[in-house]
């Protein structure tokens, strides 16, 4: 099986679904912003997301990231895979 990086994961999180999507410009000035994912997978789109939301000085004041994932990771795969993750 094929697998990225952690840190080859985390550009695509950031060029694809952060810039894909308009993040973080979109939630500017917001009181509230939601993103829906179709999707979870091993949760780089959540990291990237959450991270570029803590390091926005004008982000919205409360983020909500919704994701649905027909066969979800277990705890334990999710710390293995993002153990060398910032």
């Amino acid at each position: 099986m094929l697998t990225l990086s952690s840190a080859a994961a985390r550009l695509q999180a950031q060029h694809v679904f952060l810039h894909g999507n308009g993040l973080p410009q979109r939630w500017a000035g917001r009181a509230r912003f939601v993103v829906l994912e179709t999707g979870f997978g091993l949760g780089h789109n959540f990291l990237a997301t959450w991270d570029a939301w803590r390091q926005d000085p004008n982000r919205c004041d409360y983020l909500h990231f919704v994701s649905v994932e027909r066969n979800p990771p277990t705890r334990t795969t999710l710390a293995r895979v993002h153990a060398d993750s910032p």
